[in-house]
């Protein structure tokens, strides 16, 4: 009886100061083999939400250590099942697989005992113990010891495994806390100040984590903002709030931020969990929809304003063809109306350039000699890149013709000219100059 007493208030204390689980087990097992023989010994775990059984604590002298499985049917699953100790030698064993249809899983043992491990009438596990050689090594007095320290042992077992679970628990939402891309710190309710913040907002707002310690959420605000802050903290009590507010960075920066308020308990007192959404990058990025829609809308007057224009050139030109039909090449408007002519042409061609920018103008590319392209579009920029610019134009002799389209041609030649002439205000020189190239 000493003996007894003394081995469950040794398990009654390790529940307490075991280190883990395991430790609890290996525990359990010394103290089992000095009331009773327990060189093969092992502790087996039900989980009911997954409905599996585990072998955590595993030692045998033949067998090697099970791996999680379903419930299968042998000596072990009918402990747990009926919630009652077995103490079986071969033959009832054998009895046993005869009529309830039992497997035989291991190496066989001439004497096996095993006892449920109980938690408020619920089976949680089964404690084993057998023995390879001797047939009489355990009895109903075995029997008997073995139950009278499993009902100590199942709650260490039980509290030990709920202990684990708070801390993996712990750990998981501390995780999900630190490692979240969005900031988050937890506040006081009373105090305002900060009790824990992650990385994200370290590394959003600039501080360090000693530096946000210090802190009250009134220090992350605008100062004009803090009579509006304080009267809606007054006003939440204890409900969850989100809006859009503004946060100050350590640097100075004031930016827009959507938040999210949520009451909690943080070491046990009053407080609440914040995270955090900054705006920065969705306003930018509204801001380019809103300069997207305004070019489309510019794309769209472009292109009314080149269509309307582009029938009054056709007309223009017209008039213009048939002036020129009815006068000789030697007569002094002759050379007015070609140029009015030039002019016209290229006032279509840059209607087209409306039409493709709006994109309803296909471009119309064609083998074009570049020469002569470039030498009459100089002839009009003179006046628009000024008399401080001298142009001056190479042109090679026998250059390859061009597959492009004429005026998207004339409007990159154009670009490069008027930026020249913009990187030149006291003046300089222009030089264009073609050239065959071959790229690899």
């Amino acid at each position: 009886n000493e003996l007894l007493q003394n081995a469950l208030y040794r398990i009654a204390q390790i529940g307490e100061s075991a280190a883990g689980i395991e430790d609890l087990f290996q525990t359990v097992h010394s103290i089992v083999s000095e009331v009773m023989s327990a060189e093969n010994f092992y502790i087996a775990l039900y989980d009911e939400k997954k409905n599996e059984v585990s072998f955590p604590y595993f030692v045998d002298a033949f067998d090697e250590q099970p791996k999680p499985c379903s419930p299968r049917n042998g000596l072990t699953e009918y402990v747990l099942q009926s919630g009652k100790s077995i103490l079986c030698n071969a033959e009832q064993q054998q009895e046993l697989s005869e009529n309830n249809g039992l497997e035989n899983i291991g190496a066989p043992a001439p004497i096996w005992l095993g006892v449920p491990l109980i938690v408020e009438k619920k089976t949680i596990g089964v404690m084993v113990v057998q023995h390879y050689t001797n047939p009489n090594t355990y009895g109903e007095q075995e029997k008997n010891v073995l139950e009278f320290v499993s009902s100590q042992i199942a709650h260490a077992i039980s509290k030990k495994q709920k202990q684990e679970e708070l801390i993996e628990s712990e750990k998981r939402y501390k995780d999900l806390f630190n490692l979240n891309p969005l900031p988050m710190y937890v506040m006081d309710d009373t105090s305002l100040r900060f009790l824990a913040v992650n990385q994200s907002a370290i590394l959003n707002y600039g501080y360090t984590e000693e530096e946000f310690l210090l802190k009250t959420i009134l220090d992350i605000r605008p100062k004009e903002d803090l009579p509006k802050l304080m009267e809606k903290i007054s006003s939440l009590k204890r409900k969850r709030d989100e809006g859009v507010w503004r946060h100050t960075k350590k640097d100075g920066t004031v930016i827009d931020v959507e938040i999210i308020s949520t009451p909690i308990l943080f070491e046990e007192k009053p407080a609440r969990l914040v995270s955090v959404n900054d705006l920065t990058i969705r306003k930018r990025l509204e801001e380019q929809l809103m300069q997207s829609n305004k070019m489309e809308a510019v794309g769209q007057l472009a292109s009314g304003i080149a269509h309307d224009f582009n029938n009054m050139l056709a007309g223009a030109l017209g008039y213009t063809d048939l002036s020129l039909k009815k006068i000789e090449p030697n007569h002094p408007l002759y050379k007015n109306l070609s140029n009015i002519r030039l002019f016209l042409e290229r006032g279509a061609r840059v209607t087209r350039q409306l039409l493709a920018f709006s994109r309803r103008q296909v471009l119309e590319p064609k083998n074009i000699k570049i020469n002569i392209t470039v030498a009459d579009l100089l002839k009009l920029l003179g006046k628009t890149l000024g008399e401080h610019i001298q142009t001056e134009f190479i042109p090679e002799e026998k250059i390859k013709t061009v597959f492009i389209d004429p005026s998207q041609l004339e409007q990159v030649i154009m670009n490069l000219c008027v930026n020249a002439r913009d990187a030149m205000p006291n003046g300089g020189r222009l030089l264009l100059e073609t050239k065959n190239v071959h790229f690899d």
